[in-house]
């Protein structure tokens, strides 16, 4: 089972992440930010940090707004899915040019 610690942050949204949060807003789904997810399976680091969380729908929303900067912002971002397939995290994969 997956331990999951919901942390208050400091950082701050970036440009896309705060388009993603006015429409949740807007369309008034319940979210929450910067969520740590911890003692993931098959994973080089102690926790990973989602963009957001759904509540409601059980469900992370993660937004690559450096997707299009390097190889390296890619593979990381790539690193991130297998391990979310891997522990079977429902999640929301959203590009640059998606919003």
């Amino acid at each position: 089972m997956l331990s999951l610690f919901k942390k208050k942050t400091n950082i701050p949204p970036s440009e896309g992440e705060q388009f993603i949060v006015q429409y949740f807003k807007d369309e008034k789904i319940r979210f929450e930010r910067e969520v740590e997810i911890r003692n993931l399976k098959d994973d080089t680091k102690s926790y990973r940090r989602a963009d957001f969380y759904l509540p409601k729908y059980k469900t992370y929303v993660e937004f690559f707004g450096m997707w299009n900067n390097s190889k390296e912002d890619r593979s990381r971002y790539k690193q991130k899915m297998v391990v979310f397939s891997k522990n079977n995290i429902p999640c929301v994969y959203i590009y640059p040019e998606n919003l």
